[in-house]
């Protein structure tokens, strides 16, 4: 899906809310929830940001203390939405959608730890 596919997907259901969802290391959903505009921004500048961290979080959702999967600076990864993975929120009442996404480094590498980056490679 393109972006105007996107743009279209958007308008057409009139979403108020798009989740922008990856994985952490326990299969626990995480990520960011942005009106359509803000979305749609995020996808042309790299803007859809959250923590590299977000991929240590233990289940309780503490992070990880011992890891070298990770920068110690806590650096900022992007989320680049797949279009084949865009479904309705049925149980909310506002008009959502979700995205599963992949995580890139901002030099556009693929965030290694990442558990579709991870299946990719198996």
């Amino acid at each position: 899906m393109s972006l105007s596919k996107f743009e279209d997907h958007l308008v057409a259901n009139k979403i108020s809310e798009v989740e922008c969802l990856v994985a952490d290391m326990n299969g626990t959903a995480r990520g960011k929830i942005l009106p359509p505009k803000k979305f749609l921004n995020g996808i042309r500048s790299k803007g859809l940001r959250v923590p590299e961290e977000v991929f240590t979080l233990t289940i309780n959702g503490r992070f990880v203390s011992e890891t070298s999967a990770v920068s110690d600076s806590a650096i900022d990864i992007y989320l680049q939405p797949d279009a084949s993975t865009v479904r309705m929120v049925p149980w909310y009442t506002e008009p959502t959608s979700q995205v599963v996404c992949d995580a890139y480094h901002l030099n556009d590498d693929p965030v290694s730890i990442s558990p579709r980056h991870v299946l990719r490679r198996v």
